[in-house]
């Protein structure tokens, strides 16, 4: 991480601050791929399937880090009556490399999946995601299920490969057929944990820059009696990337009586609120005792 130098910045460790508590965990939730009655695709088994591109409604691909806590798929109609089908979520992640290559990351399955009617089947889980994987499932026995919801949209891509990975396996390249959705949802609670990651003064300024690592894209916003808190936009003393981030930064200055004392003593203690609210999901608060020191 770089340093500016005119200003004299020092990244400081962890032991700057207290970091005094926190709330509880997300509730919020994004609502991955779609779910419907129309068949339209009869999927074999033995394959994997993942939902290369969607043109519109709920992302099938995964937009924040976090928590899938359970999934469904709408009772599927079967050529050969009310056979009861297996199916196997999964997340899959694209290969940079290799084009059209998926690498199999997380799976819940196989379950008995109850056919007919309009009925979901609703299932719980708990896995880890990361932003970028994408929804998908193996088809298990037997055949003839219908297991994609038909849109004659060329934006509609799915792709299937022949086998069963196991996480951490990656193959492909998957083929590639337009016009579909695949027939599952699933629910994520994005990762609202974060943790203060360094601690820059400057003693000429009186000020404190406050870095933080967070999960995923969001907003960062503080607050506290004495205190004035703002995103730092420009941070003079090197920044902390995030892709598709906002500003992971915090200014925090001294205002009223505890500036007065800053700038008689040299030195004031601040408490600060600091709040971390992942996009679409919730806010997360953890409290923060920072000290200012100035030259005079």
């Amino acid at each position: 991480m770089g340093l500016h130098r005119a200003i004299r910045w020092r990244w400081l460790t962890l032991g700057a601050v207290c970091l005094v508590g926190g709330a509880p965990p997300s509730a919020s939730a994004i609502t991955l791929g779609q779910a419907d009655d129309a068949g339209g695709s009869s999927c074999v088994p033995g394959y994997d399937w993942v939902q290369r591109a969607v043109a519109a409604g709920d992302p099938y691909t995964v937009p924040s880090t976090g928590g899938v806590t359970s999934w469904r798929v709408t009772s599927w109609t079967t050529s050969g009556g009310p056979v009861q089908r297996q199916l196997t979520l999964k997340f899959f992640r694209p290969v940079d490399v290799q084009p059209d290559f998926y690498r199999a990351v997380a799976h819940d399955g196989p379950r008995a999946i109850s056919v007919g009617g309009t009925t979901g089947n609703l299932f719980s889980v708990s896995l880890l995601v990361k932003a970028g994987d994408v929804l998908g499932f193996q088809t298990g026995p037997p055949s003839g299920s219908e297991c994609a919801i038909s849109t004659s949209n060329v934006g509609d891509t799915y792709g299937a490969l022949l086998g069963d990975l196991q996480d951490g396996q990656a193959n492909g390249p998957f083929g590639e057929t337009s016009g579909y959705r695949l027939n599952i949802r699933a629910t994520l609670i994005p990762d609202n944990g974060f943790s203060l990651s360094g601690i820059a003064r400057n003693k000429r300024r009186g000020t404190a820059t406050l870095a933080f690592d967070l999960p995923n894209p969001g907003q960062l916003t503080g607050s506290g009696k004495g205190a004035k808190v703002r995103v730092a936009s420009v941070p003079s003393a090197g920044t902390i990337t995030i892709p598709n981030a906002s500003a992971s930064q915090l200014l925090v200055k001294a205002k009223g009586k505890k500036k007065r004392k800053l700038n008689e003593t040299g030195k004031v203690k601040l408490s600060i609120a600091v709040t971390y609210t992942p996009t679409g999901g919730d806010p997360r608060t953890q409290s923060l005792k920072v000290k200012l020191k100035k030259k005079i």
